[in-house]
Order: C-alpha cells, then sequence, then structure tokens
C-alpha cells in the first residue's frame, strides 16, 4: 500500500497542472457551438435544411470557392464550416454566401487544439494519450488507497479549510463521485489519440477502389444520392476529391454515437461506388468512442454535464496537488 500511495501520489503531482490545462480547455470546448452562435450572428437560430447542403455548397463553388472539405451544419448552426483551397477557413449560410473568412485558428479551434494536443502538434497528442493512460492508473490506485478507510467515507466535496487532512478529504470524495465518468473520459480519449495503430491491429476496413472524376463535383446530386440510399442518416462532413480519386461523404446513421459520423461513403460522378465501415472485435468501441468522449453531444444537457465534469476534475486535480504541497512543506519543516 505503500508503493501504491507513493505513485499516486507523486504521479498526481507531476500530471496535475496538465490534467487540469486538459480538464479546463475540455470544459470550454464542449460549447464551442455556443460560441459559434454568439459571434457569427449568421449561425443562429434553426439548423440549416439537410436539402439545402448541396446547392449551398454548389453556390459556394460558382464563386470559384469551392470546398476542399466541409461540415454541415455543425453544432445544429444555421451555416456550414468549409475549408477552401487557399488554407482559409469559412462559414457559409445555406445560400452558399460566405458569411466570415479567416486564416488561422479560432477561438475554438484554439482551445480545442490546446486539450487535443497541447499546441504540440503530434508530439503533444501522444502526450495527451499517456496522460489519459497514466490518469485512468491513478483512479484504479486512487479506489485501492480508499478501500481500507472505506467506512469512513463523507458527502463533503468542498475542504472545510486548506489544512491537508480536508484537503485530502475532499480530493479524495470527488474522485469516488467522478470515478466511472472519468473513466470513461480517459480511456476514450486516449483510444482517440491511438486509434489508427489500435485499429490497424484490431479491426478490417475495406477500401472501395478510387474511381477518377470526369467533371467538377455537383453536390446537389451528390448528396441527394447519399440521402436516397441511406434515408435515416444524417450527412455530416464532405471531402472533395484529390487528383484521380473520388470525393467522400460522412454520414451518421441510427444509433452511431459517433457525432461526426462512422460512416463513409466514397461517391464519383453523383454514383456511390463503394461504403467504408470498420468491421472486427473492437470497431464499436473505436466508431463510439468520440461520441462516448462526448456524452454524445446532443443538446444542452449534455454539453453541461461535460462542462461540469471538466471543472469538477480541475477543482478534484488541484485539490490533490495542493495536498502534496502542503505535505512537502511539512516534511521539509
Amino acid at each position: 500500500m505503500q508503493l501504491i500511495r507513493s505513485m499516486h501520489r507523486w504521479s498526481g503531482a507531476v500530471l496535475a497542472l496538465l490534467l487540469a490545462l486538459i480538464a479546463l480547455t475540455g470544459t470550454i470546448s464542449a460549447f464551442r457551438g455556443d460560441i459559434i452562435r454568439l459571434t457569427v450572428p449568421a449561425a443562429r437560430g434553426v439548423a440549416a435544411d439537410p436539402a439545402r447542403f448541396g446547392a449551398a455548397l454548389d453556390a459556394l463553388a460558382a464563386q470559384g470557392l469551392a470546398a476542399k472539405s466541409a461540415k454541415l451544419a455543425p453544432y445544429d448552426l444555421a451555416v456550414h464550416r468549409v475549408w477552401l483551397g487557399d488554407g482559409s477557413s469559412a462559414f457559409v449560410d445555406t445560400q452558399g454566401q460566405i458569411v466570415q473568412r479567416w486564416h488561422g485558428a479560432r477561438f475554438e479551434d484554439f482551445v480545442l487544439q490546446l486539450h487535443h494536443k497541447l499546441l504540440l502538434g503530434d508530439t503533444g497528442e501522444t502526450v495527451v494519450g499517456v496522460i489519459g493512460l497514466a490518469a485512468t492508473g491513478m483512479l484504479i490506485s486512487g479506489l485501492l488507497l480508499f478501500w481500507p478507510a472505506r467506512r469512513g467515507i463523507s458527502l463533503s466535496l468542498w475542504p472545510q479549510s486548506f489544512a491537508r487532512p480536508a484537503l485530502i478529504k475532499s480530493h479524495r470524495n470527488l474522485g469516488l463521485l467522478l470515478v466511472l465518468p472519468l473513466a470513461l473520459q480517459f480511456l476514450t480519449g486516449a483510444t482517440l489519440v491511438f486509434e489508427k495503430p489500435l485499429r490497424a491491429a484490431l479491426t478490417s476496413t475495406p477500401k472501395p477502389a478510387q474511381i477518377a472524376m470526369t467533371a467538377p463535383v455537383d453536390w446537389t446530386v451528390t448528396l441527394a444520392a447519399v440521402q436516397a440510399r441511406f434515408p435515416d442518416a444524417r450527412l455530416r462532413e464532405v471531402n472533395a476529391p484529390k487528383p484521380g480519386g473520388s470525393a467522400s461523404v460522412r454520414i451518421q446513421q441510427p444509433g452511431d454515437l459517433n457525432p461526426e459520423g462512422a460512416t463513409k461513403v466514397i461517391v464519383a460522378d453523383g454514383q456511390i461506388v463503394g461504403v467504408i465501415e470498420s468491421r472486427g472485435p473492437g470497431a464499436g468501441w473505436f466508431d463510439s468512442a468520440l461520441g462516448i468522449h462526448m456524452l454524445g453531444y446532443t443538446g444542452a444537457p449534455a454539453r453541461f454535464l461535460l462542462g461540469a465534469l471538466g471543472v469538477l476534475l480541475a477543482l478534484m486535480v488541484l485539490l490533490g496537488g495542493l495536498s502534496w504541497l502542503r505535505g512537502q512543506r511539512a516534511r521539509t519543516a
């Protein structure tokens, strides 16, 4: 138990600030749709009509601004998020008119990158994944440390003082309250980071042959064909074809927890030429990991729960870190 206590204490001390940063940026990211509504007036109101998705993209292309890729009415906004060929991004309304255009990252993009990658690219993403696994280990070690004293549990979450025993008590109680949702958050977050190698090892994803496009993409016809093939699916994302390849449409089918859609439909000249879905052990977990991590991201209750979870995690980590600092001072004295 002494070894477990030392591992829990020192791993927490090392990871405290990074975990708090990841938790708080995750809280802000839970409301990125609301941030867009607040800062982009055209994004407010009723969500964009799926029947108008293709027409909006075609109208944009008619202006010489064809999209490389686009998220269709993300977060139930009244606009689409579009990435253009010159490296800029834009919000486009249902008429295909640009309502805001920018280079670089908006505030909510910056916060999300800080949450996902600590602004360190692929290296930062790997670090975040390792932190998720380490934090899962800390939850387990915390439960092991709690079990011998389980009869002394109380429901007090806020410390009655800043004395070390009171800090440890609140840290422990918060951990017990949040252990299951935090375990899901840490494991799904790590899954998203290490998804590619894990998918390659555990699942198979058949790749249909790419068919070269003979004409520019007619998104009205293309999206209509996809919707006719999958009438109950929600259109989530489109990607323009690369040279010699086909375009693709990502859809979210009924029962699919992934808010960005787990099914990719390959299209060429308005015709569906293939459907990509992962198969094999663990495929459902990989496809659902983002949805679980975001609590489905359906409606305000999920966003507020996700935001509250981030704040409480940050509080739990900071209380534990503060108790460690007080313990170090006492030992030094």
